[in-house]
């Protein structure tokens, strides 16, 4: 059969191996076109095809997918998914993400304003649009590009995301003759608009996997990447928000205490860079039997972790070195005593890294010891707090200890708060799902710690509704509860304190304060996409 192929086609200078590739990905071209075109009639369609790969759709969520599959216990060490419907098509289920190439798959956030030019250099090349969104024609590229041309993945990433002309500038010569004509040759096909790509590759001949993220040369989608390694699993991800990564590994680490709650390192991509090319990729190779992930950005430079080797959230607790432990017990009753949190953070930050690996846990268990003793002294508790939330805030002075591991001990420790309407001394309560139903009014000058996991999207169970109850039952300052001031309305009657001071200690989100009226935002860390779009009043 492909001895015929490849006669009947004229591709006989193809090896085996990409004479299967080809026919698979005409067969699978010539069914879709026979039964499932956009403009024809809809029996049925090409859901996955490729070595090594599955794609799954449906209309509804991701993890409406999971289960409708039943891929609870599926094991697989590349995975992607997309919430989003199609931007250029109604929905229906052949137009969901992710959309497939051969070996890739590829999930799309954004917009293309050049659609009809990249249709129309796809169809110079005989290559048509069945689905009809840009998503389609993304993958299209990446196939013609990588399979058809095979041009190496820097070279793919510079058609799709051209260099900027200040940047173009930094390259070296040699980079800027090749750089100049993959621009000349295929900029009708560069995606225009904002858009970010993640792409699950597979190379089974080479036993190697990757998983990319391609941002825009102009940034207009978010884009955030993550990189943890606890020396007994590695684990990156890539993701349009923070909040997803940090949830993705909540998620993990309730089921395996191998994983951390927070990864070890963040960052940004630079679109249409000369330092990171806009792109990283994550790739899985087989070393003597094991996988091992490394990531790198466009020119192949790796990404290494700078963090410590001391885990603080090891199950075995070492017994305290007595000096350390004695001056530590000093430390924090003279800085309570005289409400001085600075002074005790600066001492945190400047001995930390002499501690043992138990250290920041002793510290935390003599900030609360302190507290109990003497619970009528609001001044410790207010010490005290502004303490923790200063060493939350700058868990990233850990030194050798692991930032991801030592923040998750003092998140910890705020979670320890009294939940609202149980007895208990402090400025703190928490206010969360399982709290919701026992708003109680506040007494002198609380906050409130507050969590939305397991609060509905919508409805009288989502999280808008009891932040409102407590803020009618006099409560005023609240930590956390990412889009939370969005959801904050002038009909709430915020009068006479018309503010209301969100605390981030973790991930803002982006429409941090999309359409607030009248409240205080503290964002302690990164601010994200379109913030402050549409205020009416605001502070920052």
């Amino acid at each position: 059969m492909l001895k015929a192929f490849a006669e009947s086609t004229g591709l006989q200078a193809l090896s085996p191996r990409e004479l299967e590739d080809e026919f698979v990905w005409r067969n699978s071209y010539k069914l879709n076109d026979t039964f499932y075109a956009s403009l024809g009639d809809k029996r049925a369609f090409v859901l996955s095809h490729g070595r090594d790969q599955l794609v799954f759709k449906i209309v509804g969520y991701a993890e409406q997918n999971v289960e409708y599959y039943k891929l609870q216990d599926f094991r697989a060490h590349v995975w992607i998914a997309h919430q989003r419907y199609p931007t250029k098509a109604a929905c229906a289920s052949r137009r969901r993400a992710p959309v497939r190439g051969l070996n890739e798959a590829l999930v799309h956030n954004g917009d293309f304003a050049n659609y009809h030019s990249v249709c129309e250099y796809l169809r110079q090349r005989n290559i048509k649009q069945q689905f009809l969104t840009d998503t389609e024609v993304s993958v299209q590229l990446f196939d013609l590009w990588d399979r058809v041309y095979k041009y190496p993945l820097e070279y793919i990433i510079e058609a799709l995301a051209p260099t900027a002309e200040l940047d173009f500038d930094q390259l070296p010569p040699e980079k800027q003759r090749i750089y100049r004509q993959i621009q000349a040759t295929h900029i009708h096909a560069s995606p225009d608009g904002p858009w970010f790509f993640i792409i699950a590759r597979n190379h089974p001949d080479q036993k190697r996997m990757q998983l990319l993220g391609i941002t825009d040369t102009a940034m207009l989608r978010p884009q955030v990447f993550a990189l943890a390694d606890s020396g007994d699993v590695q684990i990156g991800l890539i993701c349009s928000e923070k909040q997803a990564i940090d949830a993705t590994l909540r998620s993990l680490a309730r089921e395996d205490p191998r994983f951390c709650p927070v990864a070890d390192k963040y960052w940004n991509a630079r679109g249409g860079s000369s330092t990171d090319g806009g792109t990283f990729v994550f790739t899985i190779n087989d070393e003597n039997g094991k996988k091992k992930l490394s990531c790198a950005d466009k020119f192949g430079r790796q990404v290494k972790l700078d963090v410590g080797n001391v885990r603080c959230d090891q199950v075995k607790r070492e017994p305290p070195i007595e000096i350390v432990a004695a001056g530590m017990r000093k430390a924090v009753l003279e800085a309570l005593k005289q409400g001085r949190a600075q002074d005790l953070f600066t001492h945190v930050v400047q001995n930390l890294p002499g501690w043992p690996a138990s250290g920041l846990r002793d510290l935390l268990r003599s900030h609360r010891r302190v507290v109990r003793q003497r619970p009528q002294q609001g001044h410790r508790r207010r010490g005290a707090d502004s303490a923790l939330r200063s060493a939350i805030r700058y868990r990233r002075q850990a030194a050798q200890h692991r930032a991801a591991r030592a923040g998750r001990d003092a998140d910890a420790t705020v979670r320890r708060q009294p939940a609202s309407g149980q007895p208990g001394e402090g400025s703190f309560r928490r206010l969360n799902w399982d709290s919701r139903a026992t708003i109680v009014a506040r007494r002198r000058a609380r906050k409130s710690w507050s969590s939305t996991q397991r609060s509905s999207a919508e409805g009288d169970d989502c999280d808008a509704i009891y932040l409102r109850r407590a803020f009618q039952a006099g409560w005023r300052r609240f930590i956390g509860l990412p889009f939370a001031a969005a959801s904050a309305s002038p009909a709430w009657d915020w009068a006479p304190a018309r503010w209301l001071a969100h605390r981030y200690l973790r991930s803002s989100g982006d429409y941090l304060a999309s359409g607030m009226d009248g409240e205080e935002i503290r964002v302690h860390g990164n601010a994200r996409i379109k913030s402050a779009r549409s205020q009416a009043r605001h502070s920052w």
